[in-house]
């Protein structure tokens, strides 16, 4: 069945939505994307599309993933897809459908708009970003180098996974698929929800949110184990050597950290950073071998060094 719908397109105004909190909650559902245009100021118009494109996952990748779901739940599934769903943020007329789904690659003929599965034993899983993506800051800058900075404000990028159960669906919450929801999505940088969100909520400019002192110190509570839960929540990666160092010098300092400071630590320490595995030793088919993989990389350039323009 096809995830094409014959319309998409909400009109509103943009003053509507300046206090709404940029991200829903997991747990909220929210309402399917209004069908009908709504016009309250005709000199200050915002236009929502929301355009889905082509699939997410190669048919290697929907196996893994397949295999990951039926790992960790009882509930046998049958089949995995996911699609891209752009979702396009203009100004004044709806005029430029058509370039915008040009920048995507999606046909100009291509409907736009999402449509929930209408069997028993189909789920859809709608992942969007938590904030503005990287992905959205370099398509909006795209396509106002094409031409289009007077039209399109912000464009941003989501997925839809649909999950084809051998029984009848029973999830009808985020809560109820909590046992595989981990195995498709980033707790950390997205947002996950049975329901469809609406543009308007992930354009929405909201209040910045206030500072969170993490009680790892609390009375009662052992840090290293409040520490452990927090970085398991947050999905923040921090390894067990990792949060050690951290409880004991947020006790020389003599105070429990933030919020922003362990996400901060959780990308320092990442491996797109700190390159564990990259700097470990490696044995490869039982031979030890004198460098690291990042070594065996840098080896290039110490040994023809004159053409590198960085390294």
């Amino acid at each position: 069945m096809s995830l094409l719908d014959s319309c998409g397109l909400i009109v509103v105004d943009s003053s509507d939505f300046r206090t709404t909190p940029t991200s829903f909650p997991l747990q909220e559902s929210h309402p399917k994307e209004s069908r009908t245009s709504l016009q309250t100021n005709s000199f200050n118009l915002t236009i929502y599309e929301t355009i889905v494109g082509g699939s997410c996952l190669t048919k290697a990748e929907e196996g893994k993933l397949l295999a990951r779901i039926n790992a960790n739940t009882s509930d046998k599934v049958a089949a995995v897809s996911g699609q891209w769903v752009f979702y396009d943020q203009s100004e004044k007329e709806a005029g430029n459908l058509d370039a915008v789904k040009g920048l995507l690659s999606v046909p100009a003929e291509q409907k736009t708009g999402v449509v929930a599965g209408d069997k028993p034993n189909l789920l859809d899983i709608y992942i969007t970003p938590r904030n503005i993506s990287p992905w959205s800051s370099k398509a909006t800058s795209i396509a106002h180098v094409c031409g289009l900075q007077s039209q399109v404000r912000r464009i941003e990028r989501g997925r839809v996974f649909r999950i084809e159960l051998e029984g009848e669906n029973r999830f009808k919450s985020v809560d109820d698929i909590a046992s595989f929801r981990y195995t498709i999505y980033d707790r950390m940088t997205e947002n996950i929800n049975l329901e469809s969100p609406t543009s308007a909520t992930i354009f929405t400019e909201g209040d910045r949110r206030q500072l969170v002192i993490v009680e790892i110190f609390a009375e009662g509570q052992e840090p290293l184990a409040v520490f452990h839960e927090y970085n398991r929540k947050n999905g923040l990666g921090l390894d067990e050597s990792n949060m050690k160092y951290l409880v004991s010098k947020y006790k020389e300092l003599g105070r429990p950290p933030s919020d922003v400071e362990l996400f901060m630590f959780a990308q320092v320490n990442s491996e797109h950073c700190r390159h564990h595995e990259f700097n470990s030793a490696w044995n490869v088919d039982g031979a030890q071998k004198s460098q690291s993989l990042f070594g065996m990389i840098k080896n290039t350039h110490q040994r023809n060094p004159k053409y590198t323009v960085s390294a």
